[in-house]
């Protein structure tokens, strides 16, 4: 009997022991949380206090001009979105993930805004590796749309990234409709975000005999998308994507950065085409900028949804907003007069997202998929690229 009681202590002894072990673990596991998210907080407190102070308009270019040079050389790892916990969502996007392919494109295309000729050639050719951000998705057919600005001479591994590409875009191509899917596993939709980092590098790629089919593709994509992804008894704005078999909208109306990759897409493969193709797009651009001016929110900026003013300002939206207004009054497509006040109050709103250091923060994480958005605001590469390109645009 003595036995068997002592056998009953030691059991009861080591389960105490292990659920003081266990709560223990669990309170420091929490108080790593709490504590991480303190950090966060202090973080963007920081953050917001030092955010917009420039001496001048020139001042603030230069400081992104250096930033993006610095993170073209030596692109920052990304920081996943998973939402909960905190903690969680820094874990670092793996490197071979499509996201670089186009955070890069971002930058050298504002890159190439803001320098000579003979200085985006030399800053292009500080990586040798971009072949290494080219695989079987579409996304880095923005990344090449920004190498076409060099030659293949300027940049040995043009051509095979072009030839990777466009691998990558007849991989997606459902033949008979003639339009790209973003993701092969979604046979039946189509997403904005392909509007802008394709259809631009299309129209511009030289190709030689398949130079019609590229532009064919290009404007097939945008005017299919304007059919059955905007709804007339609304604003002209987009929604997410939609499924052509059941011809239904998908995702969210006005999704902020979505809408600016429609924008994206729209302006620069108007201006890409010749002048006898444009005019399909010309009322397009016209009634999207009347829609982006009427959402735009007192601080000069666009939410992460566009037509809820009360959505946080997302500056990735901004950036490309600003982009499409300034290309579209270059143009003469639209007043420049009637968009004075949008365009310097958009400016400000970006001056006043970036730090000293030259990063443009607060933009929305990346969509996980379809219907699944970010509810983290942090820094992207792409969009300090954007923001030097609208700024930089004369």
């Amino acid at each position: 009997m003595d036995g068997l009681r002592n056998n009953k202590k030691k059991v009861i002894f080591c389960i105490k022991r292990i659920f003081v072990i266990s709560f223990v673990a669990v309170s420091l596991l929490a108080l790593v949380f709490i504590g991480y998210d303190i950090l966060l907080k202090v973080e963007n407190k920081i953050n917001a206090q030092n955010m917009g102070k420039f001496e001048n308009r020139s001042e603030w270019i230069d400081q992104m001009k250096n930033r993006a040079i610095k993170e073209y050389k030596h692109m920052p790892r990304l920081k996943g979105n998973l939402g909960f916990p905190r903690l969680m969502t820094q874990f670092r996007i793996d490197k071979h993930s499509p996201i670089y392919a186009w955070q890069a494109g971002g930058l050298l295309l504002g890159i190439y805004e803001c320098t000579t000729e003979e200085e985006f050639i030399e800053i292009v050719n500080k990586r040798n590796d971009l072949l290494n951000l080219t695989g079987e998705e579409i996304d880095s057919a923005l990344l090449a749309y920004a190498l076409s600005y060099v030659t293949e001479d300027e940049y040995p591994d043009k051509e095979q990234i072009n030839n990777r590409v466009l691998e990558s875009i007849y991989a997606n191509l459902d033949t008979q409709k003639g339009t790209l899917m973003y993701r092969t596993v979604y046979p039946s939709f189509r997403f904005i975000d392909t509007i802008g980092l394709v259809c631009p590098f299309l129209v511009r790629i030289e190709e030689g005999e398949n130079k019609g089919q590229y532009e064919e593709m290009a404007l097939s994509q945008l005017l299919e998308y304007e059919e059955l992804a905007f709804n007339d008894d609304y604003d002209y704005l987009p929604f997410h994507g939609y499924d052509f078999e059941s011809d239904a909208p998908l995702g969210k109306y006005g999704w902020g950065r979505g809408t600016g990759w429609y924008a994206l897409g729209l302006i620069d493969t108007y201006q890409e085409l010749e002048d006898d193709k444009r005019i399909q797009l010309e009322n397009s651009i016209i009634k999207l900028a009347e829609a982006i001016k009427k959402y735009q929110k007192d601080d000069g900026g666009w939410g992460g949804t566009v037509n809820v003013i009360s959505s946080q300002t997302d500056t990735s939206a901004t950036a490309l907003f600003l982009y499409f207004i300034k290309l579209a009054c270059k143009l003469e497509l639209i007043e420049k007069e009637s968009y004075l006040v949008c365009i310097e109050a958009a400016e400000k709103c970006l001056m006043s997202n970036t730090l000293p250091n030259g990063r443009v923060i607060n933009t929305e994480g990346d969509c996980i998929a379809l219907g699944n958005y970010s509810y983290d605001y942090k820094y992207m590469p792409f969009t300090l690229g954007m923001t030097l390109r609208a700024v930089c645009l004369e």
